[in-house]
């Protein structure tokens, strides 16, 4: 599978089973005011994002009432080394700037998340010298947790670069960072404004384009070849990858499920796919 051979099948296939449906939380959009400032929550996503230094960090706020702890102190840290100011103030005030969440005592006001152009991302891919390249292009998810929860995943994979489409899809808000606990903070994040297209020129940099989709034509993931360069698709919550998209991939992959419920959460299925074109991949350097 080094080559692109000529006889590689890419006919229109079937509707596909979706991985499964959630409901699309009432925070999944960004403040008002998300052109200039996202507010991050949680002991693990402030940390992260400090560690990270990619976004231009405004004022740490902590719970006058926080108790001392290893988390805790580790934030305090590195804020004392970024000479950030940090801001003591009652739970209560915590709530009322955050509303309904799970904030630990602590929020980090920030600037917006740090996309990455394409260019950029591509060339990413080919600067880890353990790891082969490996792409994760999402088609329209639109559940901030469902997306949090995807990127945590492709974070713990070692995935190069992530393709998220500009519209009709979940930015990375504060509720997203929160779900991936951090994660984000460390990843080469595209919005494309066309997904195909963006399919298209990782073909052309040599990349393999398999979909996630359970349906006519498909594969089992484990009996099929996934140990070269790969960019794998996952399609939306409710309704699976588009027709263009699913038309433009290679290969067809799905999860054999031998339950009663006929698919998994889009999580869920992407952590066993990824894990298993690692282990492909590894296996074959």
């Amino acid at each position: 599978m080094n080559k692109r051979s000529s006889h590689q099948h890419r006919e229109k296939r079937g509707r596909a089973k979706p991985h499964g449906r959630t409901n699309r939380s009432r925070r999944d959009n960004a403040p008002a005011n998300r052109s200039t400032e996202d507010v991050l929550y949680g002991r693990q996503p402030v940390a992260e994002c400090l560690k990270a230094g990619r976004r231009k960090v405004r004022w740490l706020t902590v719970s006058d009432r926080a108790r001392p702890a290893t988390d805790l102190d580790k934030i305090l840290h590195l804020a004392e080394a970024a000479s950030l100011p940090v801001q003591r103030i009652p739970p209560h005030e915590l709530d009322d700037r955050l509303g309904d969440v799970n904030h630990q005592g602590v929020c980090l006001s920030v600037s917006p998340y740090p996309y990455v152009p394409i260019e950029t991302a591509l060339a990413s891919t080919k600067n880890n010298a353990q790891l082969k390249p490996l792409v994760l292009a999402l088609d329209h998810i639109q559940d901030p947790q469902n997306l949090g929860a995807i990127l945590r995943n492709a974070d713990g994979a070692g995935v190069s670069a992530v393709l998220i489409p500009k519209d009709r899809a979940c930015a990375i808000t504060p509720t997203v960072v929160r779900a991936s606990a951090g994660a984000t903070e460390h990843m080469a994040i595209v919005r494309v404004t066309n997904l195909v297209r963006s399919l298209r020129t990782l073909k052309e940099d040599n990349f393999w384009i398999a979909g996630l989709e359970s349906c006519e034509g498909s594969s089992e993931y484990h009996h099929t070849d996934l140990s070269a360069h790969l960019c794998l698709v996952i399609g939306s919550e409710g309704n699976g990858m588009g027709r263009l998209v699913r038309e433009t991939c290679d290969m067809l992959i799905s999860l054999p499920m031998h339950g009663k419920v006929g698919s998994l959460n889009a999580a869920s299925a992407t952590g066993i796919a990824l894990y298993e074109i690692r282990r492909q991949q590894l296996g074959s350097t």
